[in-house]
């Protein structure tokens, strides 16, 4: 099953532990999350925010090479 732009109601729910709504963006914005609120009142994390938080996809400095220019 291909990953969506956006969390589920559901990811939303286990990430947060929280079911009302103003609980979990509560929740979310004092942990960094940025929220985005739909028209009729769900909240919208988008998934890459949520995996790049959490420390995924993110190159390792190791994997980075020296930049000797840079050192003065």
């Amino acid at each position: 099953m291909a990953k969506t732009t956006f969390l589920s109601k559901t990811e939303i729910f286990e990430l947060t532990g929280a079911k009302q709504l103003e609980k979990q963006r509560h929740w979310l914005s004092q942990h960094g999350y940025s929220v985005d609120v739909r028209m009729d009142g769900t909240n919208v994390i988008l998934r890459k925010h949520l995996e790049l938080k959490l420390g995924g996809n993110v190159p390792c400095l190791y994997d980075t090479p020296l930049n000797k220019q840079a050192i003065v």
